[in-house]
């Protein structure tokens, strides 16, 4: 399960089965929501704040690549692998 911290500019890792926090990956500034692609092992962080997007390798516990976006973005639907931003 992946937690977005706003006021932390972080994404917690939390494994269900261990009932606790088994990472911490930073990202922009005030992350506000998140998408999961199983399919490809990414998850998708829209960074209000900083006007981007993150990009984490699942496997790797990291960002792998931040997508500068423009501002004022407040929602991100996922289909398939096609991100849409508002």
């Amino acid at each position: 399960v992946y937690v977005a911290h706003a006021d932390r500019g972080a994404v917690s890792v939390v494994s269900l089965s261990l009932g606790k926090t088994v990472g911490v990956i930073d990202v922009g500034q005030r992350p506000v929501k998140l998408g999961v692609v199983a399919e490809v092992g990414r998850v998708y962080v829209l960074n209000a704040l900083s006007s981007s997007l993150s990009v984490i390798d699942v496997r790797e516990r990291k960002v792998v690549q931040e997508i500068a976006l423009s501002g004022g973005l407040r929602d991100m639907v996922l289909v398939k692998s096609d991100i849409y931003t508002k």
